[in-house]
């Protein structure tokens, strides 16, 4: 009887003892998480102009004008071949970045026709694309219509010029936001001193589009 006295008192000192410990001392482990951003490269396609041989091509019209009308009529993918479809410009696409009042791209505040690429009657393209260059900002402005709905977070535009003896090469890329698997993709490059109209035979214009999808990883740790 008296050794299970003295083993309960035991307990309750032990019990006593830890119960008066601060509750710090007994926290469970921290669990920290960190976040890792993730990029893939979904999409990657070069652009080509002039990429037509026929000298009656509408595309090499340098009197097109951009200012006429909401509608543009394309012949892409996936269309067959004579087969068009009409889009709307850019400021006249929800959701893009140009669609604001008074956009920055009229012949009274500089812009030029620079070059394009619509396909035709005969030949389809896998995106269209236009250009607008202004002297006086030194930017060339590249609208490229996401005709194959590539989904992704954003674009990056680059591009490379030869024109007459000149030689352009933009080292930074141009980002620019996905708008909904459709839509137009705009990219800037600041380029000075180009002469237009562009001449087709002397002109080569390049452009590189990458489309990146980034995903956010949760990694956690415990200490």
């Amino acid at each position: 009887m008296k050794s299970s006295k003295i083993f309960f008192l035991v307990i309750l000192s032990v019990i006593g003892f830890h119960g008066c410990l601060p509750k710090d001392d007994f926290q469970f482990p921290k669990v920290e998480e960190d976040a890792l951003v993730v990029q893939d490269t979904v999409y990657r396609d070069s652009f080509v102009w002039p990429d037509f041989s026929e000298p009656t091509d509408p595309n090499l019209d340098t009197t097109w004008t951009w200012m006429d009308g909401f509608y543009l009529e394309v012949f892409s993918y996936p269309q067959n071949i004579g087969s068009s479809n009409k889009i709307t410009f850019p400021w006249y696409t929800q959701g893009n970045p140009m669609n604001i009042n008074n956009p920055d791209m009229k012949p009274e505040d500089g812009w030029q026709f620079a070059f394009r690429d619509f396909g035709n009657s005969s030949r389809v393209v896998p995106m269209p694309y236009f250009a607008l260059y202004n002297s006086g900002q030194g930017m060339l402005k590249v609208f490229i219509y996401n005709a194959q709905n590539i989904s992704t977070s954003y674009f990056l535009g680059n591009i490379a010029l030869k024109v007459g003896p000149q030689i352009f090469f933009v080292s930074e890329a141009s980002r620019a936001k996905a708008n909904q698997f459709d839509g137009w993709i705009n990219l800037e490059f600041s380029i000075p001193n180009l002469k237009l109209p562009f001449e087709s035979e002397s002109t080569f214009v390049q452009v590189t589009l990458t489309g990146i999808q980034e995903s956010v990883v949760t990694i956690s740790s415990s200490q």
